[in-house]
């Protein structure tokens, strides 16, 4: 089993919105604190490889939970997704389909959202397991 991610110095990423911060917390969780939601909006449109969906999130957070590795994504110092810490991903549905739904209301693109940044978490802890 592979050991959880240990991050031994904080790294912030400068972007025109804000400072995002990648940091461990005390019980072992990956933080992603992005400071305002157009920060996180920005970071969100960074294309993925593959389709994002509600099965893919279950996959990722079925694949943290049993490396355990709890994945929180906080935006303004609350938490919004959560990875890893339960069978079940929590998402805060209300906080992120307001902000990137469309005129057409299309959940697609929520979705989109959600599967950015998982991409995100996955592809800096493939990173980290290779150094």
């Amino acid at each position: 089993m592979a050991k959880p991610v240990k991050v031994f110095a904080d790294l912030s990423i400068q972007s025109e919105d804000g400072e995002i911060i990648v940091k461990n917390a005390d019980d072992g969780s990956l933080i992603f604190d992005f400071p305002t939601r157009q920060s996180f909006n920005n970071f969100t449109e960074v294309p993925l490889p593959f389709k994002p969906s509600l099965k893919a999130i279950g996959k990722a957070n079925a694949a943290l939970l049993q490396q355990r590795q709890p994945v929180v994504i906080r935006v303004d110092h609350e938490d919004w997704i959560i990875l890893g810490k339960t069978p079940k991903a929590t998402l805060k549905f209300v906080k992120l389909a307001p902000f990137y739904l469309k005129q057409n209301l299309s959940w697609k693109d929520s979705l989109y959202l959600v599967g950015t940044a998982l991409g995100f978490a996955i592809g800096y802890l493939a990173i980290r397991k290779e150094s």
